[in-house]
């Protein structure tokens, strides 16, 4: 309900040009837009390019029967439906070469974002910190910092922190 709900309300979700366009017919290289756009948003990360490759060539299968609405749609469920969206996955930064497997990892900076605005917020990150994430804005003590106070400054955010501190203190 959830992709028809989105591909019938096309102002809410931010859909690659060739998939709003009724003209587009849609192609291998639409699918892949669709589904990259939609995880990023979903999963709070880029998605690999395995993984848009991995639901890239499902769609092509599809698109061989179904009209490019269903296809839409599918990629829209496909990546809604992954435990990539209701979960944080903190799996850290690629072990180095000659590094300890058991010695804790870094979060990669996708992850640092989700850990912020969720600790800060109760809510997925934000356009500016996913951006601060992809631009390697995340990396240094001063760049969480520098985010940390944009986002208390947010009312939202700070009504959302005061609800969980209520809720934990029973106040």
């Amino acid at each position: 309900q959830s992709a028809l709900f989105l591909t019938q309300n096309p102002g809410i979700l931010y859909l690659p040009r060739c998939a709003a366009d009724e003209d587009h017919p849609g192609d291998a290289t639409c699918w892949r837009d669709v589904v990259r756009d939609v995880a990023s948003i979903a999963w709070r990360r880029a998605p690999s390019a395995e993984e848009v490759e991995r639901y890239g060539a499902t769609l092509d299968t599809l698109a061989e029967t179904r009209p490019k609405l269903d296809v839409i749609r599918a990629a829209i469920q496909g990546v809604l439906l992954s435990p990539h969206t209701p979960f944080r996955i903190e799996l850290g930064a690629p072990i180095p070469e000659g590094g300890d497997p058991t010695a804790t990892q870094p979060l990669t900076p996708a992850e640092t974002a989700s850990a912020i605005a969720y600790a800060v917020g109760d809510a997925p990150p934000d356009d500016q910190l996913r951006a601060a994430a992809t631009r390697g804005r995340l990396e240094t003590p001063d760049d969480i910092t520098r985010e940390l106070r944009r986002l208390l400054l947010m009312e939202r955010r700070r009504e959302a922190m005061v609800a969980f501190y209520r809720a934990y203190l029973r106040y």
